[in-house]
């Protein structure tokens, strides 16, 4: 094999060899350039659809925080109220339930106690206590000092009949989202309601 056959097959292999890279780099580059971003245009449709998205969420969410708020006071409510009954039964001796609305910031507030032994002032607690509700974010419909307090008999009855229903209304301020814990009956039957229910079990038992 001569020196010009030698040469002439080196040529075609590194003409080959430079195609072929030539190639690659051309399909890298086009790969880079199809993932190099969005365009202006395309950025500014992002922001215009999760503006619209916001929008459109931002009430229903506001919402479902709300009902959750509402839904932790008026449970703390029922648990309160059921404590003091089955401390009542248990110790035999009658306690007696306040609740209220703090002065200063408006957050509920309930005062348990034996009845017998009254503290004076009594020993008021916060209801927003380890629930991670903010003053001013779920208030106490504050019935009337006559109307405020329940007490239970040592049998965990309710002590004074007039009482019943004994209703404590939770609301969010400037919402229709309503909850309350209803004392229903004598033997101290409680339930839970919303909305206009807890105001129709109020009307209900003042037209009987």
């Amino acid at each position: 094999m001569g020196t010009t056959t030698i040469l002439n097959i080196l040529q075609k292999l590194y003409s080959t060899r430079a195609s072929t890279k030539q190639k690659y780099l051309g399909i890298k580059r086009l790969h880079l350039e199809s993932n190099s971003g969005f365009t202006l245009l395309e950025l500014i449709m992002v922001i215009l659809i999760i503006g619209v998205l916001s929008t459109i969420a931002a009430p229903g969410w506001l919402a479902f925080t709300n009902r959750q708020r509402v839904n932790k006071v008026n449970d703390a409510v029922l648990s309160v109220l059921q404590d003091a009954q089955s401390d009542a039964k248990r110790r035999k001796l009658s306690y007696s339930v306040n609740f209220r609305k703090n002065n200063e910031d408006n957050s509920p507030e309930v005062a348990v106690y034996l009845k017998e032994t009254a503290p004076n002032p009594l020993p008021w607690e916060s209801l927003l206590n380890d629930l991670e509700v903010k003053p001013g974010q779920v208030q106490l419909d504050e019935p009337p000092e006559d109307q405020n307090q329940i007490t239970f008999d040592y049998q965990g009855n309710v002590e004074n009949e007039g009482d019943i229903p004994f209703i404590v209304k939770v609301s969010v301020p400037d919402s229709s989202v309503k909850r309350c814990v209803i004392v229903q009956t004598i033997i101290g039957t409680m339930k839970t309601d919303k909305g206009e229910n807890c105001e129709n079990n109020e009307n209900d038992d003042n037209n009987n």
